[in-house]
């Protein structure tokens, strides 16, 4: 069995270390492994984080318009907020579009 030998500086100390090599094959896989699953674990980790931080929900709002539309004849301004269409109150994004258009 080989070893190699490890010298401290200013200590005079001697330490015998075996090759990683010589340890059972299922060790050694769970060390090579071990970096790359930490890897993963932590990329899911951050991935479920960021849905738990920003917008929460789609509110309506008008953007930024032109001169000389329907929109600003109207008096939309940007930033207004939609509250409803046709009469109908819209709280989501999907709710204009299938119920009052």
């Amino acid at each position: 069995m080989s070893k190699w030998l490890i010298r401290a500086r200013g200590s005079g100390r001697q330490t015998f270390l075996t090759p990683s090599i010589k340890q059972h094959p299922a060790k050694r896989i769970a060390i090579v492994a071990a970096g790359p699953l930490t890897n993963l674990a932590l990329a899911v980790l951050l991935y479920g984080l960021s849905f738990s931080f920003g917008v929460t929900e789609t509110a309506l709002y008008v953007g930024h318009g032109r001169a000389n539309t329907i929109a600003a004849k109207a008096g939309f301004q940007p930033g207004d907020k939609i509250i409803s269409v046709n009469g109908v109150n819209v709280g989501e994004w999907e709710k204009p579009s299938k119920k009052s258009c």
